[in-house]
């Protein structure tokens, strides 16, 4: 038989911090929403902006295109009309 008490009762190691941040990283995805940091917020606000002022900015170049195939190249300082 075992003389004497055991001095202290075995533990399993602590992980490191780094190995705690890694399994929470491969833990999957997760559920609900994402928060968006308020600085990438306004990043994202100003790439819609963008984007939308580029759509704009193409529509309404296509709005015209009707006009040109009617009017072709006539200009009012045409040199074929002269006033």
């Amino acid at each position: 038989m075992a003389q004497g008490q055991r001095k202290f009762q075995a533990r399993k190691p602590a992980k490191s911090k780094t190995a705690a941040a890694a399994s929470e990283k491969n833990r999957g995805p997760r559920k609900g929403g994402r928060v968006i940091a308020p600085k990438k917020a306004r990043v994202v606000q100003q790439q819609k902006l963008k984007k939308n002022l580029e759509v704009g900015i193409r529509k309404a170049g296509t709005a015209e295109d009707p006009a040109r195939k009617k009017w072709g190249g006539c200009t009012s300082t045409s040199p074929r009309h002269p006033s």
